[in-house]
């Protein structure tokens, strides 16, 4: 009876500090679906907005193209570091006082440097990068991870306000 009560007693023991060292290496982070490397598989955007200058409101419209892409992002925790890496180029065309200007810019980056932070709260990514923070409405699932913001931004130089309402959509495979 000895015996039994002290195998009892040690398979109890055994049971109970092998479930919480099981327990200690499941603890997975809840950003896990985020976290590696991601290539980019296509950025495009739209604007319109207005230019104002000497009493003068010209309207306009624009598209955002990206092309040649191949460009990833990293994202790692503790520190929540972005790194960056790669370009794409960008046809842009906008429609002005009734005429359409088009330039192709090569060698565009995500973002403006190759390391930034990044915070998440439920679908939303903020990305401080390079002293301006944004937030962007993120989806992920499966392996394909899709950025979308929108912005307004007002620029004033010498005389002329340009107002702008920027829509962007970035999309990515998860390597």
């Amino acid at each position: 009876m000895k015996t039994f009560k002290l195998l009892l007693i040690l398979t109890l023991a055994v049971t109970l500090f092998s479930c919480g060292s099981d327990d200690d290496n499941n603890i997975t982070s809840p950003n896990a679906d985020l976290l590696g490397s991601w290539n980019g598989t296509s950025i495009d955007g739209t604007s319109d907005g207005t230019i104002e200058e000497d009493g003068f409101t010209v309207p306009f419209t624009g598209t955002y193209t990206g092309s040649n892409i191949n460009y990833s992002l990293t994202f790692t925790e503790t520190p929540n570091n972005i790194t960056s890496q790669g370009t794409f180029d960008a046809l842009g065309s906008i429609m002005l006082g009734g005429q359409t200007f088009t330039e192709n810019v090569t060698g565009e980056t995500f973002l403006d440097s190759t390391i930034a932070t990044w915070t998440r709260s439920g679908g939303t990514l903020t990305i401080s990068d390079d002293g301006a923070t944004d937030a962007y409405t993120m989806v992920i699932t499966g392996n394909t991870m899709t950025l979308t913001i929108s912005t307004t931004e007002t620029e004033i130089d010498e005389g002329t306000t340009t107002t702008s309402n920027l829509n962007l959509v970035a999309s990515f495979i998860k390597q």
